[in-house]
């Protein structure tokens, strides 16, 4: 009976051991609200590490990017009157943000924007016109390697996927 005693009192120790260790490591991780100064909806989020990181989104014409992990956010303003839609970068400084016509517009006329980034979001080259057929707007952005970013279209089509090879200066 004495052994059987040590025996439980070794296994709820042990077991009392794994579940304090779990809890703590729990308490570790989680998810936070950041604040945001957009004012209005965001669409997306893209990090470059743990620190640098941008948002896009709505018709506030504003990139908004931080350097310290979402504490604070600096708006980057792009001279566009179309919705935010997309965001994804290649490293610090060379980015896409794509956005999309309005859906009130004629067909023929909704010509969406893809604006393009080297300098970290400080200034933006709309590089859209060159893509044929140009697309009313780019919903989604993928960054499948160090020079490669795939595109997709709107939810009011045509139907579109764009590629481009060299970090997004031609498609």
């Amino acid at each position: 009976f004495t052994a059987l005693l040590k025996c439980m009192k070794k296994f709820f120790t042990l077991l009392l051991f794994t579940l304090s260790t779990c809890f703590v490591l729990a308490q570790e991780g989680g998810w936070s609200t950041l604040s945001h100064p957009g004012g209005s909806r965001v669409d997306d989020i893209y990090f470059h590490g743990k620190n640098i990181g941008w948002t896009a989104g709505g018709w506030n014409l504003k990139v908004h990017k931080t350097t310290d992990a979402g504490q604070t956010w600096t708006p980057l303003t792009l001279t566009n009157n179309q919705y935010l839609r997309s965001i994804e970068f290649f490293d610090e400084n060379i980015g896409l943000c794509g956005s999309v016509a309005a859906s009130n517009v004629p067909q023929a006329q909704r010509l969406g924007s893809l604006y393009r980034t080297i300098d970290g979001g400080n200034t933006w080259t709309n590089v859209a016109p060159a893509i044929v057929p140009r697309p009313a707007g780019i919903c989604g952005l993928a960054r499948a390697s160090t020079t490669t970013m795939y595109g997709v279209g709107v939810w009011y089509g045509p139907a579109f996927v764009i590629k481009s090879t060299d970090k997004g200066a031609t498609w």
